[in-house]
């Protein structure tokens, strides 16, 4: 079922991005069939790919990282108004059941809560230029769903006790643990490719401009044109592959490596 799904959200694809990938990726399902949870992310990445066929990262650098940081925000928005509101009504529906909270459980909530920030605050893809030594693994699935069981029962005891110290910073929590995923530090590295890539283009670019009018100048011939022609190309290539590595919130590969070399 999950998988014929997939199948029938591939076909929503634009069709150059399923004439290069289609066939990797279906042969992908079946090493790995999908599941449902996949299928969300299977339907982001559509949307991003439909973003990136209509905007070319390389000569929209600004509108792409807008349209980029504009529906990471409103993913954040989401999760944060959803866990806000939550914990408001299931916080007064149990003080109004059964009074305050016990002590124990307020000290126990405030501790987890500590504990998990301790554990994802080195883990931050943010931190990125933060040397290894001192920095945690990114969180597993399992270490991410804890984290945020943690910050949504803390959020809750503090609400059933008529304590509303977390609400003013809750969509700075959500956006914070959102960066601390596998994902998050995959997307990072990715983003990061993309910029050096565009910088090793605009050059190449630049030296390929030079070598045309030398060329025409009867100072280079047509083999180094051609030779900076392909590497133009090349990293263009790589710069786009990277832009859709930092964009994917699914188990959709990029198919092409990162590797500038």
């Amino acid at each position: 079922m999950a998988q014929r799904l997939a199948s029938l959200v591939l076909r929503l694809y634009p069709r150059e991005w399923r004439a290069r990938y289609e066939d990797e990726v279906r042969a992908l399902f079946e090493d790995r069939p999908p599941a449902l949870a996949d299928l969300p992310g299977l339907l982001r990445n559509a949307v991003r790919e439909w973003r990136l066929s209509r905007i070319d990262p390389l000569q929209q650098t600004f509108w792409w990282s807008v349209t980029g940081g504009t529906a990471a925000l409103a993913r954040m928005a989401v999760a944060g108004l959803t866990m806000r509101f939550g914990s408001e009504v299931i916080g007064a529906a149990l003080h109004g059941w059964l009074g305050a909270p016990p002590g124990w459980l307020q000290v126990a909530g405030f501790f987890a809560f500590i504990a998990a920030m301790v554990r994802s605050f080195p883990a931050n893809a943010l931190f990125h230029a933060m040397p290894m030594s001192i920095r945690l693994r990114p969180l597993t699935r399992r270490e991410f769903a804890a984290c945020c069981a943690a910050l949504a029962g803390e959020l809750t005891i503090s609400e059933w006790g008529q304590d509303h110290y977390l609400q003013s910073s809750i969509f700075f929590l959500v956006l914070f643990m959102s960066s601390t995923t596998e994902n998050a530090w995959a997307r990072s590295a990715a983003s990061a490719t993309f910029f050096n890539a565009r910088r090793d283009w605009q050059s190449a670019l630049g030296e390929h401009k030079r070598l045309v009018d030398l060329e025409l100048r009867g100072l280079a011939n047509a083999s180094e044109v051609g030779l900076a022609r392909a590497e133009v190309t090349h990293l263009a290539d790589a710069a786009r592959t990277a832009a859709r590595a930092s964009r994917v919130y699914g188990p959709i590969p990029s198919a092409t490596p990162l590797n500038l070399n």
